[in-house]
């Protein structure tokens, strides 16, 4: 088999057109969206009300009592915890609850069923909102109407602030009022009396004015209470601590470092955010580091103290810079694919990190005009796991907004699970264990415009099958200790996924006790992955873990960039997913959902060969462009004429599609978090936008759309449609900005289609934002997409003439790679 360099497509868009929603006309059957809501009898909801309106006053006296008097605060704000029926439809209600009840939204969770809204306009809040709850409780008919939405509703209290507050972490963070959404007055002289009051208390606190928020650094629990209960413009108050995602350790005994690592030719760096990278080791040859300054609080970047020395950020440096070398023979000399800058955030497992001491760290290499790093690794995650449906974190939120700013990819690991597990009945419990909520991957792997990893048992060796220990699982299967998405989607979106990719990371082992004759699990036995340690007497050892698996995907892409250095991040994520083998569920998981499975697996296992080549029966075609919002464009793809003749017409040619686009993120709105939908597909060759006129059923015109944009799917389609379903009512889906789909082409698709098919491009903001959000977001925006497309006759009638053929009749030029870029320099 012949490797060939991908393709791209620069080609212009054949058409341009206004994305148009499939129509819906009078008669058809509403969406969930559209039914109307049906809510408790009157006599059920007065009851709800009147409790709630106990409640809140109650609340309301304690927590004026509960002030310190002398503490400057400038002024009183209140907030109000809203409970809806179903989805609060932003677009349609948020201007009305403003107006009629004076409350402001601040943040959305539970896919956007609760809001958290503040009392910007007290006079109104009193005189309508209160006023109307009063007498829709005393029966009176004339009420608002919006009240019928609301289930029940409470005060936000000082404890509903301190929700995920814990005394026991060194760093606290303080969420603000957004002053851009509210009366400037509300929130700013707060922030100059709680500046006062922390630095009376010598508090050590970074702001972010930005994000409106605190990152305080060992306060006391009474100055944190004293905030919760005084500064009402403070509305959450968060402590999370940063853990290594440290493996377990197993020892093979090798003395010295029997090999040297050789960096040649201009080779991308991958930026490896942890402990440090150990320069007493063979990576000091590939490190790129000059000195200190890249680690925070006077941290060596070059010194690897983690676990006894036996470091941390060095393992991962080495699966990053070699990939899958160390679990092979070892040769006298490994050739690096990538080289390292390190960048240290922590010293030991745990320690007294910001989110805006790692951001700010990462932004400094961005904007470092001597480095060129689109590629970074992260597998020091929050300690905790995410609860399930939980909003964004902050920390995922701040690299969201990094990656889209700078068009870089963090490789960012789901963590581990460590106490969680029973090893005692691991044996037993094993899959059933991954059902548990604090099986939930950990912040900030939920991050979305970044690349999330998790791991499979596979030790890239031989498993050890021996009379005395077996591998736990198989080398295909979810491995014990990975994690699973958080969310569990209301309304389902099946590209919604996370992780985005799961890799080899060690099996655990089951070893027999010789004295008791039983089985017990062995986190870091014989089927462990080989890594480089940076301890002096202990150089390869063996481990298990997500930090493994994240490394060794970041080294394929760091390989990627290396053959095709011109492309966007994106680019190299949508690369990485079209290549994904689908991991198939196993006996073991028949109990689990589809959807439970995928939580776990995400797209499946990156393949290597097809992130970087194409071949003569198998083309890659990458499309980057710039798209409107409310626009739809669509590019002609021609087929070749030699497949008219193929003596199999179904399934003939296979097309897998995969796009990525970055976004700014839209914070604490749960649903609307991905603002943007933009998507593709392969369609039949017709036109973008036609339209013919049909009388309805009450007799009058109406439009009927025939064409990509419009229409019904029977009219565009083969088997598949849009990558990502965009029907415009549909406003209670999370959007996702990574889709995957596949499809077979008949023969006779071809043929009928005149050798023809068009690929479309659509954009849309959700449908849940009103119109004062989406005018300040972004109005064009990037988009890669990749579109592998394989000859699928049998061998014996592969003509080896796909590739060639397909950049011949649509005149593609090969993606610009370094090797020709490199003979173009000799030449020269």
């Amino acid at each position: 088999m012949e490797l060939k360099p991908h393709l791209l497509y620069s080609k212009d868009s054949e058409a341009k057109a206004e994305f148009i929603y499939k129509h819906r006309y009078p008669g058809n059957q509403k969406t969930d969206d559209e039914v109307e809501l049906v809510v408790d009898d009157n006599r059920e909801k007065r009851k709800s009300f009147e409790i709630s309106m106990r409640s809140f006053v109650g609340d309301y006296k304690r927590r004026v009592s509960e002030r310190v008097q002398d503490l400057g605060v400038p002024q009183e704000v209140i907030a109000i915890e809203l409970k809806f029926h179903g989805l609060f439809k932003s677009n349609e209600f948020e201007k009305s609850y403003w107006t009629d009840f004076g409350l402001v939204p601040i943040s959305f969770t539970d896919f956007n069923t609760r809001g958290l809204f503040l009392v910007e306009n007290t006079e109104v809040f009193k005189g309508t909102f209160w006023d109307n709850l009063k007498r829709f409780v005393n029966n009176d008919s004339d009420y608002n109407r919006n009240l019928i939405y609301i289930k029940d509703f409470k005060l936000h209290t000082s404890k509903s602030r301190l929700k995920q507050y814990d005394i026991k972490e060194p760093v606290v963070y303080l969420e603000l009022v957004d002053s851009t959404i509210t009366k400037p007055n509300l929130v700013k002289p707060t922030i100059k009396a709680l500046n006062d009051y922390l630095d009376s208390n010598g508090v050590v606190y970074s702001f972010n004015e930005f994000n409106q928020s605190y990152e305080l650094k060992k306060p006391s629990e009474e100055l944190v209470n004293n905030i919760a209960r005084n500064f009402d413009a403070v509305h959450a108050i968060n402590s999370y601590r940063h853990i290594v995602t440290f493996p377990n350790r197993y020892g093979v005994n090798v003395k010295g470092y029997p090999f040297t690592i050789v960096g040649n030719g201009k080779l991308p760096i991958i930026g490896v955010v942890d402990t440090g990278v150990s320069s007493m080791t063979p990576l000091a040859s590939i490190i790129v580091n000059e000195d200190n300054s890249y680690g925070i609080n006077g941290l060596n970047p070059l010194v690897d103290e983690a676990d006894n020395g036996y470091g941390h950020g060095t393992c991962v440096a080495a699966l990053a810079a070699l990939g899958s070398q160390l679990s092979n023979e070892l040769s006298a000399e490994l050739i690096a694919d990538a080289k390292i800058l390190s960048l240290k955030i922590l010293s030991g497992a745990y320690g007294v990190v910001t989110n805006s001491e790692v951001i700010n760290l990462i932004k400094k290499v961005c904007e470092d005009p001597s480095l060129d790093v689109k590629i970074f690794t992260l597998t020091i995650n929050y300690e905790n796991s995410l609860g399930c449906n939980e909003n964004v974190s902050e920390y995922a939120y701040q690299l969201d907004k990094l990656a889209f700013e700078y068009d870089v990819l963090i490789f960012i690991s789901t963590a581990n699970q460590g106490a969680e597990l029973d090893l005692d009945n691991l044996n037993e419990e094993y899959p059933n264990h991954f059902k548990k909520s604090c099986s939930n991957l950990n912040s900030p792997a939920e991050s979305m415009n970044n690349f999330t990893i998790g791991s499979i048992g596979d030790n890239l060796d031989k498993e050890v099958h021996t009379e005395g220990e077996y591998p736990l699982s198989s080398a295909s299967e979810p491995a014990a200790y990975t994690r699973k998405y958080h969310l569990i989607q209301k309304k389902s979106n099946s590209k919604l996924i996370k992780p985005d990719a799961v890799f080899a990371g060690g099996n655990f082992s089951l070893s027999k006790w010789d004295f008791d004759d039983s089985w017990v699990v062995e986190p870091a036995g014989a089927n462990a992955m080989k890594v480089l340690s940076a301890h002096e007497k202990d150089i390869i050892i063996e481990q298990t873990g997500t930090s493994l698996s994240t490394p060794l995907v970041a080294n394929i892409a760091a390989k990627i960039l290396r053959q095709y250095p011109d492309l966007r991040a994106q680019s190299i994520k949508a690369l990485l997913i079209n290549s994904t083998n689908k991991l198939n569920k196993t006996d073991r998981f028949k109990d689990f959902k589809d959807s439970e499975y995928r939580a776990l697996v995400g797209h499946g296992i990156p393949n290597e060969e097809r992130c970087l080549y194409s071949n003569e029966n198998s083309a890659t075609l990458i499309l980057e462009e710039r798209i409107r919002i409310g626009e739809c464009r669509s590019f002609k793809l021609f087929l070749p004429q030699y497949l008219n003749d193929a003596e199999k017409n179904d399934g003939l040619l296979r097309f897998e599609v995969t796009l990525c686009y970055s976004f700014k993120p839209i914070k604490n709105n749960h649903l609307a978090y991905c603002p943007i939908n933009i998507n593709c597909g392969i369609f039949k060759n017709v036109p973008l936008e036609i339209y013919d006129y049909e009388l309805d059923r009450a007799g009058r015109n109406r439009k009927v759309y025939k064409g990509i944009t419009g229409a019904g799917k029977d009219y565009y389609a083969f088997s598949e449609g849009w990558s990502q379903y965009q029907d415009g009512m549909d406003k209670s889906k999370m959007l996702s900005n990574v889709q995957k789909s596949r499809f077979y082409a008949k023969k006779s698709d071809i043929v009928n289609e005149e050798n023809c098919f068009k690929i479309t491009i659509g954009s849309h903001f959700h449908k849940l934002l009103p119109d004062f959000v989406t005018e300040i977001l972004p109005q064009e925006n990037e988009v890669s997409i990749v579109i592998r497309i394989t000859d699928c006759q049998k061998k014996s009638d592969l003509k080896g003439k796909l590739y060639d053929e397909i950049r011949l009749v649509n005149k593609l030029e090969a993606v610009a790679t370094a090797s020709a870029e490199g003979d173009l320099e000799a030449e020269l």
